[in-house]
This record gives structure tokens, sequence and C-alpha cells, in this order.
């Protein structure tokens, strides 16, 4: 079970920083294939109390997909930037992705 320190952040965290996290590697374990992660059960409510403490800035960074990071955190709600930053998830579900060139 994860847990988070019920103590406050120190100021400076919460008044104006952003927190960018790394899915794999940080939050989920390397697995031997992308789809063999281990995802626990309480980190999706862990990361939206997380932003909720810090009103919103906190960011998940993956190469992956959003879409299957979305669907390994059902129900957070919070920024996803996927695909090394080729796309982005904002908090209210609008999916963002800069044009490529057709090269």
């Amino acid at each position: 079970m994860l847990s988070i320190r019920q103590e406050k952040p120190p100021p400076g965290l919460l008044g104006q920083s952003t927190l960018f996290l790394d899915f794999d590697g940080t939050l989920v374990d390397i697995a031997a294939t992308p789809s063999t992660i281990d995802v626990s059960a309480d980190l999706p409510d862990l990361l939206e109390r997380l932003s909720d403490m810090l009103q919103g800035r906190l960011a998940l960074v993956t190469g992956r997909a959003v879409a299957d990071v979305a669907v390994h955190l059902p129900g957070y709600r919070g920024i996803i930037a996927g695909s090394h930053g080729g796309e982005m998830r904002l908090a209210d579900g609008a999916i963002q992705a800069p044009q490529r060139p057709e090269a």
C-alpha cells in the first residue's frame, strides 16, 4: 500500500512549485514489457490527493501514450504529458498535441 505523509509539505512547495513525476521507474517499477507493469490500486487516489495539495500543480511525465497511462490510472484526472512531450492531457481532460511535421 502506498502512502503519503500526512504532514504538510514545505510552504514553498505548496505556494508556487509544480511537481513532475515520471511514470515508469518512479511511480511504477520497470517491468519486462510495458504491458506487465504492476500499478498499486492506491496510486490513483494518492496522486489525486497530492494534486489537490498542490492545487493542481502536479504532472505525470512519460514516454507512453497518454491513453495508455490513463488505462493504468483509472480515476486519475490530473495532467499527463505523454509520448515524450508529443501529447498532453490537461486536467479538464482535453488532449493537446503539437502539430507534427509531415516527415
